[in-house]
Parts: structure tokens; C-alpha cells; sequence
């Protein structure tokens, strides 16, 4: 049997964070009214000369307007992120960034240094910027209440520019049509870095946030999340998925019991709702999700060293709950397909009949293609 499904990310806590968090600090990084952001710093990267150029730090409300909104367009992009997926959380173990924000994005021979460990330690397909971003906002301390903490915060932008498109502009002041330079322009950012992280609505200087632009990139910055914070990038959901297949599959031989498919996501769907209520999600460490594969997937015990080996691969991994629960499976057998919610899986039976394995579904009232059908009980 094979159980297929697609995945349904939850923006839920995970050690620290909160969804509350993650839109929070879109809210006040993207305000372009009111922004917190105080000092801008940004270069140009040249990989085929191999040449940065940097900007003297400038007071960003000092900027046209119209440049200061655009700015701001590209921070609430940069902070744009699912939580788990594209927004995660670093464990900052060794800290490259924190002294650009203790002197309010300064000191430009220490912007020099970290923007030249980026480009040292990120392999580019072209051209890019590097902007970095020094802000401080009040956080509200309760509803109604004065503010209490300062939270004062580096955000770093790496944004791939590309060349604009040659072509023949209107020339209003000369009343003429004339060629249009080719010139390069920023796209949206590809990676976002925020230090520190909050941890609801309070700073943890002893994490940060890394975005990407979607999944698929944010592994190609892992020596820049390396080199700045000393930590890796935390599995991708998908790989989180591939993980927890890999020690179900190894626990049985490949060939897992239909049984316990459904005791273990009976008791992660379980989990799940807990988590909901609560706002807080539950990661499993890799020996922690081999405890419940053996334990709600009645693994025998002589396996258990063999399914230790596989967790081994998965050292010092975490795996989020929410991202391991499927929203929906598909039941695949001799050609034939039962899709289902996850939480209704447990009605589905498994039975041999004379010697042939069936799927038994209760019947209550049912259809094809919309036409009603009549129960066999119906006269």
C-alpha cells in the first residue's frame, strides 16, 4: 500500500516564534508611514569582475519619498513568509551580524566585512545587491499598556538584479523618442536575514529569522547562513517528509502495515489538534519520532536497532508535527484510488475476505458523478 497525500503547512510556534510574530514584524518593516527603519547601507555585487561597490550609510527617512516606499516594498517582501517553510528560525551559535546592530549600521568597514563574507560564501548566477537595514521599534506590552521594551533589529536583503530590456522611450522635456539604456534592476529579494528573532512579541537575540524566496532556493544559502550565524538551515518540510518515510519504511521493511499508518497518524493528527489549540508547535527530535513510530506504529522491538541506524542519518534534525501530518491521503491499490481526509482514515478498514485483502468503507449514503445511488438495505 502506498499512502500519498498533499501537504498543509500550519504557521504555528515552533520553539519560539508565532505566526503572531512572523506578521507583526511584516506590519512594521513594510509601514511605509511609519517605518522604523532608521539606516540603510547597500552594494553591488559584480560576480563576473569580481567587485563590490558599497553606498555610505544614509538616514532613510532622509530619502524621496517615492525611493523610501519602494524600499519599504522590498522589506515587507523580503519579510513575507510562511512560517516552517519560508520564514525559519536560526539558532544563532556564532553571531557575524550583532555588532552592525549594536552601532546602528555605522561602522561601514564592519558592512565591508559581512558583505564581503556574503559574497564570499554565495555562489550567484549573476549580478546582485546586498542592502542592509537598521531599525528599532517600541513593542506593545499588552493591550492598551505604554511599551516597555525597545526592539532594535538588522535586516539584511540580497536581491538579484537583472539588465532592462533595450527599447525606445519618450523624452518629454525634448519632445523626442530616443534608444533606452540598458541598466540593471532589482528584482525581489531571493534571502532575508532578521536579527534578532521575537519570541512572542519579546527579542531573542539568541535566534534569528532566515526567508527565502520560496523552498527550492533557501538550500543554496547555506554556507551564507553558516558563515554569519555559525548554524544550518533546518530541514525543508519536504525533507522532513522524506525523513519520516525513510524510518517508517526501514521499521517495516519497506513495507509498512496499513495499521500502523493509521495508529501513528491517528496519534500526530492527535498531536496536531493540541497544537492548535494552543498555538504552540511540537517538533520531534529524531530519537523522539522513533519513540512513536515504535510506540503507536507497533514496531516490533528487534527492529529497533535498525531503525536506530536510519534515525542516525537524521543527527541533530528536528521535525515539526504540522508538517508531517497530511491534510489529505490517497489510498492507491490494483488501479483504484481512495482519497480521504486524514482524520476520517481510521473508518477506513482493512480486512481479508476468502484469502483477498479489502479496503472496507461504511456506507451510508454515496454517489457517482453526482447520481445518488440506492443502499443495498433500500427497498
Amino acid at each position: 500500500m502506498e499512502v500519498m497525500f498533499r501537504e498543509r503547512y500550519f504557521s504555528r510556534k515552533e520553539d519560539i516564534m508565532t505566526k503572531k510574530d512572523i506578521a507583526f514584524i511584516k506590519k512594521i518593516i513594510g509601514n511605509s508611514e511609519y517605518t522604523p527603519v532608521m539606516r540603510i547601507v547597500s552594494c553591488y555585487v559584480n560576480i563576473d569582475q569580481n567587485d563590490i561597490r558599497f553606498q555610505e550609510p544614509q538616514t532613510f527617512l532622509r530619502l524621496d519619498e517615492s525611493e523610501l516606499v519602494q524600499y519599504c516594498q522590498f522589506f515587507k517582501k523580503g519579510v513575507s513568509g510562511k512560517l516552517g517553510l519560508t520564514a525559519v528560525e536560526l539558532d544563532v551559535k556564532e553571531n557575524l551580524v550583532e555588532s552592525l546592530r549594536d552601532v546602528s549600521l555605522s561602522d561601514l568597514e564592519e558592512i565591508k566585512r559581512v558583505a564581503m563574507t556574503i559574497r564570499d560564501n554565495y555562489a550567484a548566477e549573476g549580478n546582485y545587491c546586498i542592502f542592509f537595514a537598521y531599525g528599532s521599534y517600541d513593542l506593545p506590552e499588552s493591550k492598551g499598556n505604554d511599551s516597555e521594551e525597545v526592539y532594535p533589529f538588522l535586516l539584511i536583503l540580497i536581491q538579484p538584479c537583472c539588465l532592462s530590456k533595450p527599447g525606445i522611450k519618450y523624452d518629454s522635456p525634448k519632445n523626442e523618442f530616443t534608444n533606452r539604456m540598458v541598466e540593471p534592476m532589482l528584482n525581489p529579494p531571493i534571502y532575508t536575514f532578521l536579527y534578532p528573532a521575537l519570541d512572542s512579541l519579546h527579542t531573542d537575540v539568541s535566534k534569528a529569522v532566515f526567508y527565502s524566496k520560496n523552498e527550492k532556493v533557501s538550500g543554496k544559502a547555506g554556507q551564507i547562513v553558516s558563515a554569519l550565524f555559525g548554524t544550518e538551515i533546518p530541514l525543508s518540510p519536504s525533507s522532513q517528509i522524506e525523513g519520516f518515510h525513510d524510518l517508517l519504511q526501514n521499521a517495516y521493511d519497506k513495507n509498512v502495515p496499513y495499521e500502523s499508518v493509521c495508529g501513528i497518524y491517528e496519534h500526530l493528527q492527535e498531536t496536531l489538534i493540541d497544537m492548535q489549540l494552543s498555538g504552540e508547535d511540537v517538533k520531534l527530535s529524531n530519537t523522539e519520532l522513533v519513540n512513536t513510530i515504535m510506540e503507536y506504529g507497533d514496531v516490533s522491538k528487534e527492529k529497533l536497532e535498525q531503525l536506530k541506524e536510519t534515525a542516525s542519518d537524521y543527527e541533530g534534525c528536528s521535525f515539526s508535527v504540522s508538517n508531517l501530518v497530511p491534510s489529505k491521503v490517497n489510498i492507491d491499490t490494483a488501479g483504484i484510488s481512495i482519497k480521504t481526509e486524514i482524520e476520517k482514515l481510521s473508518r477506513i478498514e482493512r480486512r481479508v475476505i476468502d484469502g483477498i485483502d479489502y479496503y472496507l468503507i461504511p456506507v451510508n449514503s454515496s454517489s457517482i458523478d453526482d447520481i445518488l445511488l440506492a443502499n443495498k438495505h433500500s427497498k
